[in-house]
């Protein structure tokens, strides 16, 4: 995701956030089950959510828009297929190729993510662009988000919209576009949530806390609480699927405030910080590793470790090059170089 605010603290900071969202992401796949299940009640809002805060109030649809967002989200999406589908299937029929030229719910695994957000992005803008006002705009998204929902109580009637879906998963981007709109349009709030030392953020995020864990008591039933997850539509409340990630989002913020404050962690605020750099490599790398934990049986711990360290390892080999780095989504930087830049200011 590109990094569009100015000031070196905001990036930091959501660079921290992306980094905690893309662990949450490999955790969340390892397992179907309580934690999965709640991972997936807010990660994949909240990415989106970082994609409003980063979204440039001047951007408009043209064709020069239109060409960066293909090369920023579909050719990394490519470029990441014809890598790693050999890892995962050695035999592919042409049947086969048309599902991942499909994309969306006809691929197992992220690969929804890149095309869904591209389309989000395109959507977000062209309303921006048509409605006039902040408030029409706003309409229009929450209009988008009510479709969603519906499309969500009809899914399990219409065959086709379960499988193969539409391409690319451009019916979620209803739902992405109200998660982008929500950044965009209370990026003040969501900055000051991470940076700035008021005991309302606080008192606000400890209310907050509470709050999840009456409703996870008041709704645990068949060790889950609420099932929600885009990729396949689960998303049966529009209210519920706004506030869950609302609730989650502004205690991680404070979470991120205070432990970039604490001198004992900061080194793992680095860790986090680079790793919201290369969310896209972890996104997808550790797609084949944890198709791998079937056939070789390890546990959480090696997971995490592969799912994470062959992503840096790659990107440590491959950054070096330009071209590279933007076919793969890429960092330039490294984490050492972070902690220096840190240590300067």
């Amino acid at each position: 995701m590109p990094k569009n605010i100015q000031d070196s603290t905001r990036e930091r900071k959501i660079d921290i956030l992306k980094g905690i969202l893309i662990v949450l992401v490999v955790i969340g796949h390892y397992n179907v089950g309580l934690v999965h299940d709640i991972i997936f009640l807010f990660h994949m809002p909240l990415f989106f959510v970082v994609t409003g805060l980063l979204y440039k109030d001047n951007t408009v649809l043209n064709w020069s828009y239109i060409k960066k967002c293909v090369k920023r989200y579909i050719i990394p999406y490519v470029a990441y297929m014809i890598l790693l589908f050999p890892l995962i299937n050695r035999r592919l029929s042409v049947k086969q190729t048309l599902r991942l030229l499909w994309g969306g719910r006809a691929v197992t695994g992220v690969w929804w993510y890149m095309t869904c957000l591209f389309a989000s992005l395109i959507i977000f803008t062209l309303i921006r662009m048509i409605c006039k006002n902040k408030k029409s705009a706003l309409l229009v998204i929450l209009a988008g988000g009510i479709v969603a929902v519906i499309e969500s109580h009809i899914i399990s009637k219409i065959p086709f919209l379960q499988n193969p879906g539409i391409p690319w998963n451009i019916d979620v981007a209803l739902l992405a576009v109200v998660y982008i709109a929500i950044g965009f349009y209370f990026k003040k709030f969501i900055l000051c949530l991470m940076r700035d030392e008021n005991k309302k953020y606080d008192n606000m995020a400890l209310f907050f806390v509470v709050i999840f864990i009456a409703f996870a008591y008041l709704n645990y039933k068949d060790d889950t609480i609420w099932y929600f997850d885009m990729k396949p539509v689960c998303y049966n409340s529009l209210v519920m699927s706004i506030l869950i990630p609302i609730i989650i989002g502004v205690i991680i913020c404070r979470i991120i405030f205070w432990f970039d404050k604490i001198q004992s962690v900061r080194k793992l605020v680095y860790v986090f910080e680079f790793l919201g750099q290369m969310t896209v490599p972890i996104m997808y790398i550790h797609v084949p590793v944890n198709q791998w934990k079937n056939r070789f049986g390890y546990g959480l711990i090696t997971y995490i470790v592969l799912g994470i360290g062959l992503p840096f390892i790659f990107t440590k080999i491959m950054n070096r090059n330009e071209t590279i780095r933007a076919l793969f989504s890429l960092p330039a930087r490294s984490i050492k170089q972070n902690n220096i830049n840190e240590n300067t200011k």
